[in-house]
């Protein structure tokens, strides 16, 4: 068995939540086993084209999944919009629901309801999430990377880290980084 967990935008649909099984072709085997075999600490450090070797299995795996398990994503365009702008920097509600032509509330209830998420929640976890790929793939500092995804300080990015991921940005980034150096 080789599992892989992983999070899709929510503007290209929604897959329905649970476990699925794909039957698996020899390549599939082959790279699914080089990825276990990395994960386990078996064979060489960990590499970007390791990285990319499972985003490619999963889009492959994805290109085949059952139509009848998806639930398209009938997004309102002003939730996607809000969307989009809250990938790198936290806006204030107010601001994004005058920009989507809604009264406050009513642009944070339409917002939670399409994507189950309030919108600085969803801002919080988007740049949290950009963080984490900075800290994995780039050698930038902290302090860089806190900036970078919207945040005011290193010191309110460790605090807002720590909240979502359960350890500091730099355990994060010891935790991934191989004997020999950064992945």
């Amino acid at each position: 068995h080789f599992y892989i967990h992983f999070s899709l935008a929510d503007s290209f649909g929604r897959i329905k939540p649970g476990i699925y099984t794909f039957p698996a072709q020899e390549d599939f085997k082959r790279k699914a086993l080089a990825m276990a075999e990395h994960a386990l600490g078996k064979a060489l450090p960990r590499t970007n084209a390791t990285a990319l070797s499972g985003f490619a299995m999963i889009c492959s795996l994805l290109s085949d999944f059952p139509a009848d398990q998806i639930e398209e994503g009938n997004f309102d365009k002003r939730v996607i919009d809000a969307m989009c702008k809250l990938e790198d920097k936290s806006i204030k509600n107010e601001v994004l629901a005058r920009e989507a032509c809604m009264s406050t509330n009513s642009f944070v209830r339409l917002f939670r309801t399409q994507t189950g998420l309030a919108p600085q929640t969803f801002s919080r976890k988007k740049r949290i999430d950009k963080a984490c790929l900075m800290l994995k793939f780039t050698q930038k500092d902290i302090k860089t990377i806190a900036s970078e995804c919207g945040f005011v300080d290193r010191f309110h990015f460790t605090k807002v880290f720590i909240a979502e991921r359960g350890e500091s940005p730099g355990l994060f980034r010891k935790l991934l980084k191989p004997e020999g150096g950064l992945a």
